[in-house]
């Protein structure tokens, strides 16, 4: 991998459960921001759904990262959209991240 490739600049961020004394329900409010970093940003696959007679697409990217402490629970940021970590791949060399996410509508 070469690092000049990595031209997308991405924030990891966590999502963190609070509690709602107003309504005694818990909410995903508060946002920790754990990481910017830059990032390769490829395209995987497309899978359509028709359901209702609408059309729902699910795209599946990946983000190539240099490695830091990023698991399934976070949540990453490029360019104003948000996608949820599906998985995180080590490299044989371990120097970089593979991170196979999906847009958050």
């Amino acid at each position: 991998m070469n690092p000049s490739e990595m031209r997308d600049k991405v924030t990891i961020i966590k999502k963190e459960l609070v509690h709602n004394k107003n309504y005694g329900v818990e909410e995903m409010k508060d946002i920790v921001v754990i990481e910017d970093l830059r990032a390769k940003k490829k395209t995987v696959s497309t899978r359509d759904y028709m359901r209702a007679n609408a059309d729902n697409t699910k795209v599946a990217y990946k983000f190539i990262v240099r490695k830091r402490n990023i698991d399934e629970s976070m949540y990453l940021i490029h360019k104003d959209k948000e996608y949820e970590i599906k998985h995180v791949h080590e490299f044989e060399d371990h120097m970089y991240l593979e991170l196979t996410c999906q847009e958050v509508n």
